[in-house]
């Protein structure tokens, strides 16, 4: 259209002068008059121009109609044309059948090429004109009437052939010539027939002047007639390359046709997988909600667990204060303890006086002496037994030491415990560095799939430099139709010659008045034609009826298009709420996780110091052996006593009188060895519940390392779960967002497929106008369809590289799944710790329980003792 702007000058010189106005007919005036009108009409149509592609589209739909009526109107003036040159040419072969009848002797020269020949060489193709004509416009029920016999009546009169096999003739061309002809190659037969018509014309002439001007128009008739029948056949030649040219193009629709099916089924299978894929997140949603119930669970253990440690804490500190309480009570038995050795000692004053004054009394009696000198070992004996017992109760003050600082090493393991939790704490940070180097990777692969969609504009660009190559080609082809007008001013020069006939037919139209009568048949053949006509514009109606089937099924791509992004778009938002939940999911199992490290490292530290009660009542337990035996001594030691008490009490009944006052004082002190005695039975049953108390300390150990082991395989389960969801996760993004590239792809291929059945219209409706746009439209499809094919081979090739990176992504899956697997075992081992430490902390419970229960005993003994 550029071209056609650029030569307005140049580009029609030849319809603006191909025109001498005739004087002598009206009729031939008046048409003449309204082809040209129409034809500037026509010509202006075609010449407006647009901006784009879609606004020259959107003017050849609406300019389309008037075009097609231009032709209609322009088509029957040339019919009226055609049917006045058949009966100039039958008039003319008349007047040259009388011409040779009246001379014969002087047209020796045509006796080769005389009339008989000179209608046999024209018989056979004015009819295929004439069936030309018809057949490009008539359809195959009309063949047969008035428009189709007028040449033919022609034809069986010179021939001698009747009408009817002419009519066969005629009737073996059909629409499909009128279907598969273009502007280009209705414009050539048109000229033909105008230079036939004007140079036929010249024919009739009723007036003879010479016998000389008759041969000399006879043998330029013939030259005429022979250079006619050459355009002719050359016209033959054009109409069959044509109509193989529209059968490729007819192949090349099938061809895109299925193509576009193609689509359409590569459009159901992305719908299907993503039915598949909102399936699928409807179970993750679902197997979400199972996991925050599982976590809630945990929470819930954990903070069970940590108000156990807070009360196991306060036992600890109450069982401090007691262990302070019984200090002072011990201090207070000490004390009173000194107070009785003091009394001893002033016991053993007074006992060495009486002695002394005794030895003097008792110097007549020896023997009385040698008795009370016994009497003296025994007591003596007597006082190193209160001293071993007052080292036994510093024995016990030291147990009472070691037992607090028993207390102070289970304060230290506590400490230890809490490292420990501290050193969970620094192993769960790891496993999150963990986590944000997979989100990394995540994020390598999303950078990777951006680098694919900037290959993916690489190839747009690639192709719109394709585009930019077309516009060259079309360009070259304005080139070409530039050469084309070029050959039209040439035929130009050639009608200027018809006109220079036209005008001697005008002259001599005058004396054909007696061919009137067939101006009826004429009028008949219009009718015909006007049927023929209204037939074409059924067709034309069926055509457009069926473009607009097409833009519906186009409107409802476009629709199912939207929908499918509207789709996209809740996909989006509802990863993004999935993302937002697994984030605070994330939150969620960091406390636990914090809150477990807490537990652990309490636990380590109470297992520290039940290893440390335990140690102390190891020694505890050796005290009480040593204590026993020497309890044992002493009872053997009070025994031997008692029996040498018995037998001086026999033998010295003669001195009861002198000793009254040192068998008081041995009273005294027997009273004295039996509560000692009474206490060492105290200290012993002290020492069993000691023993009965660690011993249920070591099953509050084992209890509370029980429950250690469960909580951490509950974490376990629920990192394993925690990860299963993150994976599922990944490969639903993976899958959108490879969903999401498939919808792209179809999203282009139908943009470019509507461009091709864009253009496809755009190439029949011009074919059923001009040859010419016919061709270029159809070099328009073959590149289109040619960069289609390139882009459906480019968007393999780039569907290859994603599987290749989806392969990739499953091996980083396959990798990541071990190491969750790593991870859970390591759970599962903090999880048995964690059940250690709980059997470890009700041992304590209960090992505290005993202490308490000792105490208040003790607390009893030393009120009794008070």
């Amino acid at each position: 259209m550029a071209t056609l702007v650029r030569h307005d000058s140049r580009q029609y010189s030849w319809w603006w002068v191909s025109h001498i106005s005739p004087k002598n007919s009206k009729w031939l005036q008046e048409n003449l008059s309204d082809m040209d009108t129409k034809v500037k009409a026509m010509i202006k149509l075609i010449n407006e121009d647009a901006d784009s592609f879609a606004r020259r589209a959107e003017m050849y739909y609406k300019k389309r109609p008037e075009l097609m009526k231009f032709v209609e109107e322009f088509y029957r003036a040339y019919r009226a044309l055609a049917e006045r040159y058949d009966q100039a040419t039958g008039a003319l072969r008349q007047a040259h059948r009388t011409i040779s009848e009246a001379f014969p002797n002087q047209m020796p020269s045509m006796s080769d090429e005389s009339p008989s020949s000179f209608s046999q060489e024209m018989e056979p193709h004015t009819p295929d004109m004439s069936t030309f004509t018809r057949a490009a416009f008539d359809s195959d029920d009309l063949q047969k009437d008035g428009v189709g016999m007028s040449p033919q009546r022609f034809t069986s009169k010179r021939n001698g052939t009747h009408p009817e096999e002419t009519s066969a003739l005629s009737s073996r061309k059909g629409l499909k010539l009128f279907n598969d002809l273009s502007s280009s190659s209705e414009n050539a037969p048109r000229a033909g027939f105008d230079g036939k018509v004007r140079k036929g014309l010249t024919f009739e002439s009723p007036e003879v002047k010479g016998k000389d001007g008759i041969s000399n128009e006879m043998a330029n008739l013939q030259q005429e007639v022979a250079r006619l029948l050459s355009e002719s056949q050359n016209l033959k030649q054009q109409m069959l390359s044509e109509s193989e040219r529209a059968n490729k193009a007819e192949n090349e629709m099938q061809m895109l046709k299925a193509t576009v099916l193609q689509l359409s089924a590569d459009k159901d299978t992305s719908l299907t997988q993503y039915n598949h894929s909102s399936e699928r997140i409807s179970t993750l949603e679902s197997e979400l909600l199972k996991a925050q119930a599982d976590l809630k669970k945990l929470t819930d253990e954990m903070a069970a667990d940590v108000q156990k440690l807070i009360n196991a804490e306060t036992l600890n500190i109450a069982i401090l204060s007691e262990a302070e309480g019984l200090d002072q009570k011990m201090k207070m038995q000490q004390q009173e303890l000194e107070q009785k050795l003091k009394e001893l000692e002033s016991f053993r004053s007074s006992f060495q006086e009486e002695h002394e004054k005794r030895m003097q009394a008792e110097s007549a009696l020896l023997s009385q002496g040698k008795e009370l000198a016994q009497s003296h070992e025994e007591v003596q004996r007597l006082t190193i037994e209160i001293k071993m017992a007052n080292e036994k109760l510093n024995e016990l003050k030291q147990t009472k030491e070691d037992l607090h600082d028993t207390v102070c090493e289970l304060k230290r393991d506590v400490e230890r415990l809490t490292e420990q939790n501290q050193s969970s704490e620094v192993l769960i940070r790891e496993l999150g560095d963990e986590i944000n180097t997979l989100k990394d990777s995540k994020n390598e692969l999303q950078s990777e799939i951006k680098s694919l969609k900037s290959t993916i504009s690489q190839l747009n660009t690639e192709k719109n430099a394709a585009a930019l190559q077309h516009q060259q080609s079309v360009e070259q082809v304005s080139v070409i139709e530039s050469q084309l007008s070029k050959l039209q001013s040439e035929l130009d020069e050639t009608e200027q010659k018809v006109q220079l006939l036209t005008q001697d037919l005008e002259k001599k139209k005058e004396e054909a008045e007696n061919i009137h009568f067939k101006l009826q048949d004429e009028c008949h053949r219009r009718m015909q034609i006007e049927a023929t006509l209204l037939m074409t514009e059924g067709l034309h109606s069926q055509l457009q009826e069926e473009m607009k089937t097409l833009t519906q099924d186009f409107d409802g791509s476009t629709k199912k298009l939207s929908e499918l992004e509207n789709n996209k778009l809740d996909l989006e938002s509802t990863l993004k709420e999935l993302n937002n939940t697994i984030l605070g999911l994330n939150s969620e199992k960091d406390a636990a996780l914090l809150q477990q490290q807490q537990s652990l490292d309490k636990v380590s530290d109470l297992e520290l110091e039940l290893s440390k009660m335990q140690l102390e009542m190891e020694k505890s337990e050796q005290k009480i052996l040593l204590l026993e035996q020497e309890i044992a001594r002493k009872t053997e030691s009070v025994d031997s006593l008692e029996i040498s008490f018995k037998d001086e009490c026999e033998k010295r009944l003669q001195a009861q009188t002198s000793l009254v006052s040192l068998e008081k004082m041995y009273c005294q002190s027997q009273e004295d060895v039996r509560r000692l005695q009474i206490e060492i039975e105290k200290q012993n049953d002290k020492l069993n519940e000691l023993e009965n108390l660690s011993s249920e300390l070591n099953n509050t150990i084992l209890l509370v390392n029980t429950e250690k082991d469960a909580t951490l395989h509950e974490n376990q389960q629920s990192l394993a779960r925690i990860l299963d969801l993150e994976s599922e996760l990944m490969v639903l993004k993976t899958e959108l967002e490879n969903v999401e590239r498939k919808v792209h792809m179809i999203e282009q291929e139908l943009i470019y497929k509507k461009e091709e059945a864009d253009n496809l219209q755009i190439s029949l409706q011009d074919e059923t106008q001009k040859r010419v746009d016919g061709e270029t439209s159809l070099l328009m499809m073959k590149n289109l369809h040619s960069e289609s094919q390139n882009e459906v081979r480019g968007l393999a090739l780039e569907l290859e590289k994603l599987n290749g990176n989806l392969r990739q992504v499953e091996n980083s899956k396959v990798d990541l799944e071990n190491i969750v697997t790593k991870h859970t075992e390591e759970i599962h081992i903090l999880r048995e710790q964690n059940l250690s430490t709980e059997l470890m902390i009700k041992d304590l419970h209960l090992e505290l329980d005993v202490l308490k229960d000792l105490n208040v005993k003790l607390q009893a003994e030393m009120d009794l003792h008070k």
